[in-house]
């Protein structure tokens, strides 16, 4: 799968959404009277223009499988067999990042056979490219509708909802290919490490503990019964679908009640709605970074606690993925506005985090300016030069970060300047800037590591 959006993509204009919208009317007008043909036809154009709105989706499959009776097998073979080339195309689309044009021949994939579990895993990876995630789900689930025992299918689908945090429903999948399968390992693994994802996810998504804190009472004359500023916004939403304040309105509810996973997946719906707008984008990574930021410092508490083998690899498993996430992020800003210094500084410290060391040293180099975090830039370069055994490099950056740094930082201030102290004594043989800097180290805390023992050699 590429990792970037098909670039060919152009989000609906207002216009064109008004217009795409009324198609949509139109083709549950003529369905409602039994002419699924034409409104098929109609929603033909809504989904290959407007691939992430579920309810087109939804539309489009409903009425290609009434033409049928909802019976799959009024759908000759000869038929089935005719879609193989089209199929073979998508994936080819898929890997190359062409999503737009994969979506189009899955369409007419579906209109021959809207059964059809290639087309229809075709079309939810087309949208996983393209991050609409919503109909990802859709066009999987339609698949395992029809193919409930599938290995294959149950493999994918499994992965697919892990990485969207469905753990329950991976669960499932995983149980299905065992029950056909039973010494398949990797799905044992996965119903074990699911279990853990679990019980972190559910850490810090307990909604109920706070669910009458969260509720308001409806003024009279509009039910009887009480409802939450989350529920009222939610049924607006329900209304009018395309109304991005409300969503941002809850997903800023979400936040200041510590619920992430619910403000990410809003902010994911708002960014479809607006058709991928770069600053509602980035509130939705942004929640989507600092959800997976504390399902891993659970994961890490609870790997201290219980230091089994399952735990802390599923520590290391969350702490990896959400550096591979954060790296992703940032170097699309960075690309996006070069100017913002901070973007860098982020993207360099991910670089580092993954061993790249000549890249994570770009990145801090263009974030030199950035005011706000010039200490930890110089401090990244040191460590970074000596990684690559350049001492001299780094013992200079190193010096310079130290009197930047201030105690208490994360420890940054003492580990920069006994990183200073360490390279000069041991890499270079400058033992007056060892003893000048162990002393630091030494008032600020004397315990530290091994700086008694380093001064008395000096001594």
């Amino acid at each position: 799968m590429a990792e970037t959006k098909d670039p060919s993509y152009k989000p609906p204009s207002p216009r064109e959404r008004k217009a795409l919208q009324d198609n949509f009317t139109r083709a549950n007008q003529v369905a409602a009277t039994g002419g699924y043909e034409y409104a098929v036809g109609l929603l033909t154009i809504c989904v290959t223009r407007d691939p992430g709105n579920k309810l087109y989706a939804q539309a489009f499959l409903s009425n290609l499988q009434k033409q049928y009776d909802n019976n799959p097998g009024k759908i000759g073979q000869f038929k089935k067999l005719g879609t193989a080339t089209s199929k073979a195309s998508m994936r080819r689309h898929i890997s190359k990042g062409r999503y737009v044009e994969a979506i189009k021949l899955g369409v007419e994939v579906l209109k021959v056979n809207p059964w059809d579990t290639g087309g229809l895993v075709n079309m939810a990876q087309a949208c996983e490219g393209m991050e609409f995630h919503e109909c990802e789900l859709f066009y999987f689930d339609n698949a395992l509708m029809t193919d409930k025992d599938s290995v294959d299918l149950n493999r994918k689908f499994g992965i697919t909802l892990e990485r969207l945090g469905e753990f329950d429903r991976a669960t499932n999948c995983w149980r299905r290919v065992l029950e056909q399968k039973p010494q398949d390992e990797e799905a044992k693994k996965k119903i074990s490490d699911l279990s853990v994802r679990k019980t972190i996810d559910t850490g810090y998504e307990d909604a109920d503990s706070t669910k009458d804190a969260r509720r308001v009472t409806t003024p009279m004359g509009r039910g009887d019964r009480d409802i939450s500023p989350e529920e009222r916004l939610e049924k607006e939403l329900q209304r009018d679908p395309s109304d991005i304040s409300k969503y941002l309105e809850l997903a800023g509810l979400y936040r200041a009640k510590d619920r992430w996973k619910e403000a990410r997946d809003t902010l994911q719906k708002a960014t479809e709605a607006s058709g991928g707008d770069h600053n509602i984008q980035e509130k939705f990574e942004d929640a989507e970074m600092t959800y997976r930021e504390r399902q891993t410092e659970k994961a890490k508490v609870m790997a201290q606690e219980d230091p089994t083998e399952e735990r802390i690899e599923m520590h290391q498993k969350l702490s990896r993925a959400l550096n591979r996430y954060k790296l992703d992020v940032y170097r699309k800003r960075a690309e996006r506005s070069p100017e913002n210094l901070t973007f860098h500084y982020e993207l360099a410290r991910c670089f580092e985090r993954s061993k790249m060391v000549k890249e994570a040293i770009a990145s801090y180099q263009k974030a030199r300016g950035d005011e706000a975090h010039k200490g930890e830039v110089l401090y990244g370069l040191g460590r970074c030069f000596a990684s690559i055994k350049q001492y001299r490099l780094a013992l200079n950056h190193l010096k310079e970060a130290s009197t930047l740094l201030k105690p208490g930082e994360d420890g940054d201030k003492i580990s920069a300047l006994y990183m200073t102290g360490v390279i000069a004594m041991d890499m270079l043989d400058d033992l007056d800037t060892a003893q000048e800097s162990f002393t630091k180290v030494a008032s600020l805390d004397f315990s530290y590591k091994d700086v008694a023992e380093r001064l008395d050699k000096l001594s």
